[in-house]
């Protein structure tokens, strides 16, 4: 039986989306999709910081007015 977890993500969550991230980015085709400004993720933690592989972590309350 599966446990159903409490928080939105966990810390490994948000490295393992980081991770796939990445690898979508440097797997898209460079003519059709021309590079992004920068590569974010939107989580429910209440700290914003950015991973040793570039990817932007931050926290859906800093994306207000």
């Amino acid at each position: 039986m599966n446990k159903r977890k409490t928080l939105l993500a966990d810390m490994e969550d948000i490295k393992e989306s980081s991770n796939k991230l990445v690898k979508l980015y440097n797997d898209r085709n460079i003519k059709r999709h021309p590079k992004p400004a920068f590569l974010m993720i939107v989580t429910a933690i209440k700290t914003a910081y950015k991973y040793e592989n570039g990817v932007y972590i931050v926290p859906l309350c800093c994306l207000k007015d």
